[in-house]
């Protein structure tokens, strides 16, 4: 954990790069920011529909959690601030994939992943389990759901 000063200043300059990335949308999202010294919060509502929502609550224990889509996804590890900027902007460009995992025998869901491409090289990846039975590549059938852009 960082000592709450260096926390801060950083948290500035993330919110700052925030800023810039939701202003380059101009009229294509609402936008609700609200940084505060010690925390930040997000939440984007494309007026496109089909477009991927997010929110983002970088909060003062220096964890995060992200709402992409309708996935949920907690108690986040801040790598890098810089990484929140450029995953804004490719959830806005639409480099978003909720992958779906289901039984092949059954049809019940048993675990879903968000994929955000960010680059060629670097993709943002979390997900988790929901039923009780161990995934396998052999009995899946996968089901992927795509997001458009704000902006055509």
């Amino acid at each position: 954990m960082l000592p709450d000063d260096v926390y801060r200043t950083k948290l500035q300059v993330a919110a700052d790069g925030i800023r810039r990335a939701t202003e380059r949308l101009g009229d294509a999202a609402d936008v609700q920011l609200k940084a505060e010294p010690a925390r930040l919060r997000l939440a984007l509502a494309p007026r496109i529909r089909g477009a991927c929502p997010l929110e983002l609550m970088i909060r003062a224990d220096q964890r995060y959690d992200i709402e992409i889509g309708t996935e949920l996804y907690e108690d986040g590890s801040i790598g890098s601030f810089d990484e929140f900027e450029a995953l804004i902007q490719a959830i806005a460009n639409g480099n978003v994939v909720t992958r779906h995992h289901f039984s092949a025998a059954t049809g019940s869901l048993r675990s879903v992943e968000t994929v955000v491409t960010i680059s060629r090289d670097l993709e943002w990846r979390r997900g988790h389990d929901v039923g009780s039975s161990p995934t396998t590549t052999a009995d899946t059938l996968v089901k992927d759901r795509t997001f458009l852009p704000y902006c055509r």
